[in-house]
């Protein structure tokens, strides 16, 4: 367990987990200057250098305009295959944009990814683009598994959030909406399936808290829009995936209850199956896995629809020198973002999908797992 204390706490916390014998270490003496490096490195990218708004390399973290060009930039290339649409604005204005990837053909299932629920977990919409990135120009080379699938991408759900991390605090959590004197609503906590039902537990109804789930459900623009694409976009969703970091988890319903979900059997076989392409990966419910984690996209997924698989991925062990697992080095190099150091976005969809060590995606393993109740037969 990873604990960030504020430094006049810290001496305070140190004696309380001395004088209940519970052994720790200090793994970072103080954060503050790891951010201020970060801050002032090439590592975070935005729109200064020009050539930048279009190519990603994935060496680094982008910008927000950065994004939504690099979007625009693959529906203008592949207009058969990506259409861009704003699918609502944040609470301060600034549009969400999704892409979608189809082939066309009617009846197509769903397949929903995004990123960035949480603003500071930047690796998230690292991983989202890569995938989608490598989705659109290795298309015609992917299984009917793949293409015959239409692809919901919202690589930042949070924009004002995501834009607030690099301009102002690179560890805020929540969206940019006032309520009184505390500003903020955990966007994870604001669906509507379970919200509430357990007090203070996993929530707040505290709006300083970091886990303020809102005065009511999907009471933000974001959460809301959300909703709105996934209930009227008239598309049979199969899976759902909410990309996260960090911790190396891949957890799936329920967080509220320790009741199995449906298909839970399916789903910890193929959470099993993507875990053993990890280095220290657990999978399992919400309520096993982060036993405090509740009212998050995947369990409303659930209960909103006939959807069949529902993941979350937390990806990345935090080296000692790690900014909790938020800061990530720039040293793993081209694409390294997405296939050298995070194996459970590897073997789910990037690393599974060819990105280049495992194979294609319907020859792995972790792949068949995954696509076996898209496939019906589970053919792979």
């Amino acid at each position: 367990m990873d604990i960030m204390v504020e430094g006049p706490r810290s001496a305070q916390v140190a004696g309380m987990l001395h004088e209940r014998d519970i052994p720790y270490a200090i793994a970072i003496g103080d954060v503050d200057p790891m951010i201020r490096r970060e801050q002032g490195s090439s590592f975070t990218k935005d729109s200064r250098t020009s050539a930048l708004r279009r190519k990603m390399d994935w060496k680094g973290y982008y910008r927000l305009d950065v994004i939504y060009s690099f979007m625009d930039d693959l529906a203008t290339r592949f207009p058969y295959l990506c259409t861009v649409s704003v699918i609502g604005r944040s609470v301060e204005g600034r549009d969400l944009k999704m892409l979608k990837i189809s082939n066309g053909n009617s009846g197509n299932e769903g397949v929903w990814i995004d990123g960035s629920i949480h603003p500071r977990e930047w690796i998230s919409t690292a991983v989202v683009t890569y995938l989608a990135n490598y989705l659109v120009t290795n298309y015609h080379e992917l299984s009917e598994t793949v293409t015959n699938k239409d692809w919901y991408i919202l690589p930042v759900l949070n924009p004002d959030g995501y834009e607030y991390t690099h301009t102002h605090d690179r560890m805020w959590r929540k969206n940019r909406a006032r309520y009184g004197e505390c500003v903020g609503v955990d966007l994870n906590r604001n669906f509507s399936y379970g919200w509430g039902e357990k007090g203070e537990e996993g929530s707040s109804e505290d709006p300083g808290n970091i886990f303020f789930r809102g005065p009511e459900p999907f009471s933000e623009p974001e959460t809301a829009a959300v909703k709105h694409v996934i209930l009227e976009s008239g598309t049979n969703f199969k899976v759902f995936l909410s990309l996260h970091s960090y911790g190396e988890v891949i957890i799936f319903p329920w967080g509220y209850t320790g009741d199995p979900c449906p298909d839970y059997v399916e789903l910890l076989e193929g959470g099993t199956a993507m875990a053993k392409y990890g280095r220290h990966t657990s999978t399992g419910r919400l309520s096993e896995v982060i036993k405090d984690l509740l009212r998050v996209l995947t369990p409303w997924s659930v209960h909103s629809g006939d959807a069949g698989l529902f993941f979350e991925l937390d990806a990345v062990e935090p080296a000692s020198s790690s900014l909790s697992g938020l800061e990530l080095e720039s040293s793993c190099g081209a694409g390294g973002l997405s296939h050298q150091s995070y194996p459970p976005y590897n073997c789910e969809y990037s690393q599974a999908g060819g990105v280049g060590r495992r194979g294609e995606l319907r020859n792995s393993c972790a792949a068949k797992a995954l696509w076996k109740r898209l496939d019906g037969a589970g053919s792979g």
